[in-house]
């Protein structure tokens, strides 16, 4: 959701973002307004929210703010996108996860320079298989990233690697 200030509350239900390629996204396309190349920002209250094989080469944070009430029922899973999540306190924020309302998937993802920790919790929330140790993109096993070719080489760590068997990142063929 949005608020603060003399902005209206809007809440964000029953939302998808599958399968979509996103290529320079960086801190020069807000305007100076202060975000640094963030590829989602899913604010508080926010709920049934899935974020799914997308491919987003981007200069920042895979955003989640929790500070307030946590999204529930949220989804990010198979997705290949720059840095770790940032919960509202600071990117890596060890308390993120954790805060999540169960259930919350954040599963089998690259997230490249990743900051944080990623560790399955209990209650119903499932964090397992992410790749949080490349440094760069080119670590994730694209076959042309200079050359715009973002199908994952056979063999790459995300390789099939998907909870549904697919490769992790948007199915570019598809798009």
């Amino acid at each position: 959701g949005l608020s603060g200030g003399n902005h209206p509350t809007l809440v964000l239900d029953r939302a998808q973002f599958i399968n979509n390629l996103w290529i320079d996204v960086k801190a020069s396309l807000a305007n100076g307004s202060g975000v640094d190349g963030r590829a989602f920002t899913v604010l508080s209250n926010a709920d049934n929210v899935t974020i799914e094989h997308n491919t987003v080469i981007n200069t920042g944070h895979a955003d989640v703010n929790t500070v307030g009430n946590p999204p529930s029922g949220f989804t990010f899973r198979n997705n290949i996108v720059h840095g770790d999540a940032a919960s509202g306190l600071a990117p890596g924020d060890p308390t993120l996860l954790a805060a999540y309302a169960a259930p919350s998937i954040w599963k089998n993802n690259i997230l490249i320079g990743a900051q944080g920790t990623y560790a399955e919790l209990s209650s119903g929330r499932d964090h397992t298989g992410n790749r949080t140790d490349f440094t760069s993109y080119s670590e994730a096993g694209f076959v042309d990233l200079s050359g715009g070719d973002y199908h994952l080489l056979a063999g790459s760590w995300g390789d099939n690697r998907g909870t549904d068997g697919k490769d992790i990142g948007a199915d570019v063929d598809a798009i």
